[in-house]
């Protein structure tokens, strides 16, 4: 719970500042990429999607809590994910979906 320990452990709020920073900037990076290969969506916004998926990443399982649920899995927060950026992709990168992610998440 990032937020609890930003009230509770401050200095270790300013340790984790910058790992925060560097898992953004290496979604970024990674979406960035998959506009070069033309996975995603000319017109996609990156910065905007990076933060939002490093949102999920960091949030979404603190949302099954506060809906009284259990916490998510690794593979259901994958997948959730996942069904936000697939709205980006072009033909090519759903393909690429199909034919490289989704069978993993079908196997588990």
């Amino acid at each position: 719970d990032i937020f609890e320990i930003e009230r509770n452990f401050p200095a270790l709020y300013e340790l984790l500042q910058p790992i925060f920073n560097k898992v953004k900037l290496q979604i970024e990076r990674h979406l960035n990429l998959c506009l070069q290969q033309r996975l995603l969506q000319k017109e996609a916004n990156i910065k905007n999607i990076a933060s939002n998926v490093w949102l999920l990443l960091f949030f979404m399982p603190a949302e099954g809590q506060l809906n009284g649920k259990k916490t998510i899995s690794e593979n259901q927060l994958r997948q959730r994910l996942w069904e936000y950026v697939n709205i980006y992709l072009t033909p090519k990168g759903s393909a690429e979906y199909s034919s490289l992610i989704e069978p993993e998440f079908k196997s588990k």
